[in-house]
């Protein structure tokens, strides 16, 4: 895939989760999660009405003549839902991600429902400022399961020669920095099977984006679709593409 050049439209378009993220940086201590929720929550409870807390637990392990162990669990955000399920936010004082599940509607969609929100937060806390930006690329690839996983990906895990060659369960998983500001993390998996004689695989692509400051944020950001486009060509292979493309 040549740079600049768009991403296929593939008839059977393998994505079942896609996300961005903005990570924010630490704010004063007065900013709390409460004061997030309390202003952010009614905001955007019409295009959102379903909601649930988002908590962190908090282990303590103390040594010494005894050891002793005590956890704790607090409210950290809030994770909102469309009324169909399919497009979610999670809201926190160190981030704000919004997310779709398949079908998926696009890079636009996806970045004109963060950059709404992105306003509607930076309003209620004035001092949020991102320090980096998440992407992730969650698909699953359905392939025949009697053919080599290397005629379709290009990233797998490999079995030493001489023992056999069918695996029954894997994980694979790969961090890898493509510049000075951007990590990529690669994983596969097996995934439970959806019809007789094809296998399921996750490919997960995880980006990570440094904040530069002398970018406008939303520049920034437009740059992030062909990076993550040319990734995702380059981990699969022309046979993939052509199921891809397949007509059902």
């Amino acid at each position: 895939m040549a740079p600049g050049q768009p991403l296929p439209h593939f008839k059977n378009a393998p994505i079942v989760e896609a996300l961005l993220n903005l990570v924010i940086a630490p704010m004063p201590a007065e900013t709390t999660t409460d004061l997030l929720l309390q202003r952010f929550s009614p905001r955007i409870s019409n295009d959102y009405p379903l909601r649930a807390e988002l908590s962190q637990f908090t282990t303590t392990v103390t040594g010494g003549a005894t050891v002793s162990a005590s956890a704790s669990q607090h409210r950290s955000g809030l994770i909102f839902r469309s009324v169909d399920g399919k497009d979610i936010v999670q809201s926190r004082v160190d981030g704000l991600a919004v997310s779709r599940l398949a079908p998926y509607e696009g890079w636009n969609n996806l970045r004109e429902r963060l950059r709404k929100l992105w306003d509607i937060y930076v309003e209620v806390l004035p001092h949020a400022a991102p320090a980096a930006i998440g992407a992730r690329y969650i698909n699953s690839l359905s392939i025949p399961e009697t053919v080599p996983m290397e005629e379709f990906v290009t990233a797998y895990p490999e079995v030493p020669h001489g023992l056999p060659q069918i695996m029954h369960n894997f994980f694979y998983r790969v961090s890898l920095a493509l510049d000075e500001g951007t990590a990529l993390t690669i994983q596969m998996a097996p995934l439970v099977k959806t019809e007789p004689g094809k296998s399921n695989l996750l490919l997960d692509l995880d980006f990570t984006f440094r904040r530069n400051s002398n970018i406008e944020l939303w520049d920034q950001i437009d740059g992030i679709r062909p990076v993550k486009d040319r990734i995702f060509m380059e981990t699969i292979t022309p046979r993939l593409q052509d199921l891809l493309n397949a007509r059902d």
